[in-house]
């Protein structure tokens, strides 16, 4: 090829620019011939200006190593030497060395200029590659490569890579036909054209540590988000990418390629399109398998939003790691990674923002699933029973479901001595906590059901990336009819029967032990559900579905069961919410309200929440509820009435005698002294009195009466009431800021549960959950002032 035109030179330049447009890595300006490496790329002699093709060549390659290729900057020197005899050196133009160990060589790369670049046959391989690689014995790449700019403006990286090792000399390769691929790997892969299979010479890796994932997830990110594309179509297209690897993990036979991988045809790699009609097979399968089972179409990854080039490089960027398999030895680090692409991906929204994890593990730890679990699991209760069953019915991306999958295997596992005192719970021990897979448990308890489709998938994707639990995770609408849920899912847990005890005239699942969720508020309801609500609600007339979502969890709790909800403030007093508030001290047991500050869901809501804590009541204390407050409810409705008829009939008594105003007047004392309203004048014997009266009466409502009324005579417990002023953290669209945390102390922990300690001896403090670079323990504190210290004080749950 001829030297680079102007034209080619400044489409390179510019092509640099879309690579790193804030010069973080390289900075190149051909008319001045003059390139700017960053200070974190390693340069053994100082390069600015240059002469020739060479240098834009590499420049370009430099800026796609750090960006598209997922190498990290610290990795990559420029023009090492290597010496050779005693006067001999020899200048490599990059060195890519493995992460965290710069001692350690990856991939050896001679740049040639386009009009000097040679091929597999070119005899410079031997003194520039092999000869310095037998210097670097944990190399496995040697790369001559150039780059050329096309016709359409675009470059195109053109390289001779091969797979290398100590043993292999040039006159091996040579010998064995030279072979080679002709494109660079992405994110430390191989360079082979050995298809990625279970079982086969070339397997997924299990093995990954945090810099590699917080790098993955910056080129996701600056790759994919930003222009002119929706933050959440962006993100429902990648979610599935996500599930159709994890799809193609599972259903994969030994010995046969994966699906989920970029392909070679001879030395080169498969164009993209072949790879999206593959991946968009296994993509088909992995939908029906985990999303819907009813046979409808399923839409294929859409190739106008994301071109198939898009696809095939996010496909390279991952397809190395096994995403099922990682977790076991990368503890919750590829599920932090996955929740970091949610909270920067996903564009929250009106009705619908997702759970600070502080906030989540708090209810959690208020709810005491921990020691809930350890009970059952020590109880002599069927097999099936031996771990409480829990839901989000409204989840989300999952943070609920994993926060309670977290508490629960921990607190076992660091009970698990104590535990372990008999057959019967030591196999339980096996069969649920196995050391190789702790959360299996989780497949067979943990619940959740999510309307939009792209949560629910985020949420299964999430919990396989946690190691499990995404079983049982539904892409349906929580208010759904709940026979019709069950149908749709094949799930009797969703089951409705008659109530038993004839307390509540609406279906009821009662398979719950636990609800902890955060609805969304005030959103409108779909048509077919609103259809079905007046039999499926006592609630059906209210407008916010927050209300609806509160009878959805009575109709889900067993009795005894315990709720942990986040509700908008306007619940606990506007007029709206009445019924609502009735239904809640009818049914349950409120035993805490910890309410939040306004910033706990800035900046996509200013709405005021509070945290709901209630435990369902059971068959017997429903009915002595109900029958009190029943029976003072007539009466006061009776005596309004009353009021109301005899008043009006002072206001305009006709030609009634006045021995029937006077008993008239009798009656309206008699029912305001029953609607609790004292004498309104001195003087009974005036219109002006009556109408006063008629205005007193029909301003009562004589629900409060009742409800005032039924505690007073059966009673009710005391809740505790706390107000928060900070809860770890403060948002805004662009960061997340420390803050004191009053609802717990947390501090960081090994994978044991211990903590981890500084110079001083002293552990080390945590405030935002979401910032915790590895393990962490919550610190319960007697007498102490956190809200997680006080309300286990109250000892909440009977």
């Amino acid at each position: 090829m001829s030297r680079f035109s102007t034209d080619n030179l400044r489409a390179l330049a510019r092509a640099v620019r879309e690579l790193d447009p804030d010069g973080q890595y390289v900075k190149l300006d051909v008319d001045v011939r003059q390139v700017y490496y960053s200070s974190t790329i390693k340069q053994h002699e100082a390069i600015r200006d240059y002469v020739g093709d060479e240098e834009p060549a590499r420049a370009y390659f430099v800026a796609w190593l750090c960006t598209r290729g997922s190498y990290p900057p610290e990795a990559i020197e420029l023009e090492r030497r290597y010496s050779f005899g005693r006067d001999s050196h020899f200048e490599l133009d990059i060195r890519v060395s493995r992460p965290g160990k710069p001692d350690a060589a990856y991939a050896l790369i001679e740049m040639k200029a386009p009009s000097d670049f040679g091929d597999e046959a070119d005899s410079r391989i031997s003194g520039q590659l092999f000869a310095p690689g037998g210097r670097e014995p944990e190399a496995t790449i040697l790369s001559l490569a150039t780059v050329e700019v096309g016709g359409d403006g675009q470059p195109a990286i053109r390289t001779v890579t091969i797979a290398y090792d100590p043993l292999l000399t040039y006159e091996r390769w040579e010998a064995a036909g030279r072979p080679h691929v002709d494109d660079f790997p992405i994110n430390y892969d191989e360079p082979t054209q050995e298809p990625l299979s279970p079982g086969g010479p070339r397997a997924l890796r299990a093995s990954i540590d945090r810099a590699e994932l917080d790098r993955l997830r910056k080129q996701l990110h600056d790759r994919l988000w930003g222009g002119s594309r929706d933050d959440n179509q962006i993100y429902s297209w990648l979610v599935r990418l996500f599930l159709t690897k994890i799809h193609d993990e599972k259903v994969t036979n030994v010995g046969e390629p994966y699906k989920f991988q970029v392909l070679h045809q001879g030395s080169r790699k498969e164009q993209a399109e072949q790879t999206l009609a593959r991946i968009n097979g296994r993509y088909v399968e992995a939908y029906q398998r985990y999303i819907r089972r009813d046979g409808q179409r399923v839409e294929l990854l859409e190739e106008s939003l994301f071109s198939p080039q898009e696809t095939q490089w996010v496909v390279e960027l991952l397809q190395g790691i096994s995403l099922t398999e990682a977790g076991r030895s990368s503890g919750d680090l590829l599920g932090a990674f996955f929740e970091g692409i949610t909270r920067e991906g996903f564009k929250q929204s009106k009705g619908l923002f997702f759970t600070h994890y502080n906030i989540a593990v708090f209810m959690l730890e208020v709810l005491e699933v921990g020691q809930l679990a350890e009970a059952k699991l020590a109880s002599a209760a069927h097999p099936n029973e031996r771990l409480p069953y829990i839901i989000d019915p409204s989840c989300g991306s999952g943070t609920f479901l994993l926060a309670a999958m977290r508490t629960i295997t921990r607190h076992i596992l660091q009970r698990s001595t104590f535990l372990d005192r008999n057959t019967d719970v030591r196999e339980q021990l096996s069969l649920k906590f196995p050391s190789e897979a702790p959360n299996t448990w989780a497949k067979d308890f943990i619940y959740g059901i999510e309307k939009r489709e792209d949560l629910a998938i985020s949420t299964k994707v999430n919990m396989v990336l946690h190691r499990d639990g995404h079983t049982h995770v539904f892409n349906d609408d929580g208010l759904a009819p709940l026979n019709s849920i069950a149908s749709r899912h094949g799930e009797q847990k969703f089951r409705s029967n008659p109530d038993p005890d004839g307390v509540y005239d609406k279906p009821l699942a009662e398979s719950f032990d636990v609800v902890v969720t955060n609805p969304p508020f005030s959103i409108t309801l779909d048509a077919n559900v609103r259809a079905d609500l007046s039999n499926a609600f006592r609630l059906a007339q209210d407008r916010n579905s927050e209300n609806l979502f509160l009878e959805r969890w009575y109709q889900l709790l067993r009795p005894g069961g315990r709720l942990g909800a986040v509700l908008p403030e306007s619940f606990f007093s506007t007029t709206e919410n009445l019924a609502a508030r009735l239904f809640l001290f009818e049914r349950f047991h409120v035993r805490a309200v910890v309410t939040l500050p306004s910033h706990s869901f800035q900046p996509w809501t200013p709405t005021r929440t509070s945290l709901l804590f209630a435990q369902k009541k059971t068959a017997k204390e429903e009915r002595d509820w109900t029958e009190a407050f029943t029976r003072h409810s007539v009466t006061l409705k009776a005596a309004q009435t009353s009021a109301t008829v005899s008043a009006k009939s002072i206001v305009k008594p006709g030609k009634r005698a006045q021995g029937q105003i006077v008993s008239h007047r009798l009656a309206v004392d008699a029912a305001l002294t029953e609607l609790e309203v004292g004498q309104l004048l001195e003087e009974h014997g005036t219109v002006a009195w009556a109408a006063e009266a008629l205005a007193a009466t029909s301003s009562i409502n004589t629900d409060v009466l009742a409800f005032r009324r039924t505690v007073a005579e059966i009673g009710a417990p005391d809740y505790t009431g706390i107000i928060v002023g900070e809860v770890g953290y403060r948002r805004t669209k662009r960061a997340e800021n420390d803050r004191r945390n009053d609802l717990f102390r947390a501090v960081m922990a090994d994978s044991g549960g211990n903590p981890v300690v500084d110079e001083e001896g002293k552990a080390v403090a945590l405030r935002n959950l979401n910032d915790a670079a590895d393990g962490w323990a919550v610190v319960i504190g007697v007498g102490g002032d956190d809200a997680l210290s006080v309300l286990r004080a109250e000892k909440l749950w009977r």
